[in-house]
């Protein structure tokens, strides 16, 4: 069900929305800018070799997390505790990210181990924590309150990173990630209501046909959410790749230093707010469907910018662009598969979102890795733009439902 006005506590939209705030610092230093350039610099064989299994490592997590989040969130719907997998995700990717500052080069492959484990748990993570949006947001406010979260969680990503370059040594900053998630999740454990009710078994012992029916009902019953989530699909795997190879692409093919990535990054995100919170406000006001082309149509002029880039002072300006649409996507998919999803059947919903989120890396990234080595950084660049113009061209053809879409 849906949260109705008055229900839910402005207190406890904050808290849900700190989560973002919290696990920013993950995403941010250990997935796009630190870590990563540690990773194929100073922990692989080679740069060459970094290179592809970087590509080849986030593939696995998203793999992993393709087949487990649709169950987990069954699970979690019927024994009521997506508070309690939210909280195992969180311990099990904050105890990884503060393991990983102690890996040195002879162990790199036990390094990339561990990365993909702290990765599956954040991106469980998120799963889980989407999956309270349907019951704390009404259709009115839904595309806000997303962006709240988007918005703030970027503020996280800024401030995480600005801590993580105080540190000289690489690997106290990967610890300090690890402590930062901790502390800032706390107000969500804290406050954020578990309003999940635990199912009686029926008929006793495991039924996998019944299981299986359970797991897939909202697919079945609910066209919007089939193309809305291959949407999400072109969609994360152009993200995937402009997160994954981002900082690599500067190092590589600009020559940027670890100080310009980082003013950069903090660039891209203070962009990244304003695109979560001007989304969020156009997707309330003139409907999630038009927002979305928008933002796609922004993506698809940002890659073929980047491609055509040859300074350091350019690329600011194309990764501010990037920023903005990183942060109105991701806002925009959110809060629109929340309004076609039931509060009952939101872990299932948003582990199928987390499927096809992160699905598309598992294509996506060694595609672009492949290509990459073949041709060269710059020219992979035609991997994302094919999903973004993909997730455009299936935006503009939907037309089942267009006049109720619009409406809601």
């Amino acid at each position: 069900m849906k949260a109705e006005a008055g229900m839910v506590r402005r207190r406890e939209v904050v808290a849900w929305a700190f989560f973002d705030f919290a696990n920013s610092s993950f995403t941010t230093v250990m997935v796009t800018v630190l870590f990563p350039v540690y990773f194929v610099n100073a922990l692989a064989p080679s740069v060459e070799v970094g290179q592809r299994l970087w590509g080849w490592g986030g593939a696995v997590a998203n793999g992993l997390v393709v087949v487990l989040g649709p169950w987990l969130g069954l699970w979690a719907d019927r024994a009521g505790c997506k508070k309690a997998f939210l909280l195992g995700s969180t311990v099990v990717c904050v105890g990884g990210t503060v393991a990983l500052g102690w890996i040195s080069a002879e162990a790199w492959l036990w390094g990339l181990g561990l990365f993909v484990l702290a990765n599956v748990a954040f991106l469980i993570g998120e799963n889980f924590v989407a999956s309270f949006l349907p019951e704390i947001s009404t259709r009115e406010n839904v595309g806000r309150i997303s962006s709240y979260g988007w918005g703030i969680g970027y503020v996280g990503g800024l401030l995480s990173l600005i801590l993580a370059r105080q540190c000289e040594d690489e690997v106290w900053a990967f610890v300090l990630t690890g402590i930062f998630f901790a502390l800032a999740s706390l107000p969500t454990f804290l406050i954020l209501r578990e309003r999940g009710v635990r199912r009686a078994e029926r008929g006793g012992g495991l039924n996998v046909r019944a299981r299986w029916d359970e797991l897939i009902r909202p697919l079945k019953e609910s066209g919007e959410i089939r193309w809305m989530l291959v949407v999400f699909f072109m969609i994360s795997g152009g993200l995937a790749t402009v997160v994954y190879f981002s900082s690599i692409f500067a190092e590589a093919e600009l020559g940027m230093g670890r100080g310009e990535l980082t003013v950069m990054f903090m660039a891209l995100q203070f962009a990244a707010i304003l695109g979560a919170l001007v989304t969020g406000w156009m997707q309330d006001r003139w409907g999630w469907r038009v927002t979305l082309i928008g933002t796609l149509v922004l993506w698809c002029g940002t890659v073929v910018g980047c491609y055509g880039v040859r300074s350091v002072e350019m690329f600011y300006g194309v990764a501010a662009c990037a920023g903005y649409g990183i942060g109105g996507v991701q806002t925009g998919v959110r809060a629109a598969l929340s309004r076609f999803t039931r509060g009952d059947e939101a872990g299932r919903v948003f582990g199928f979102w987390g499927c096809a989120g992160k699905l598309a890396p598992v294509v996506f990234l060694p595609l672009f890795s492949e290509v990459a080595s073949l041709w060269s950084l710059r020219g992979a660049l035609i991997v994302p733009l094919a999903g973004f113009g993909l997730g455009l061209c299936l935006l503009i053809i939907w037309q089942p439902g267009k006049a109720k879409q619009e409406k809601g």
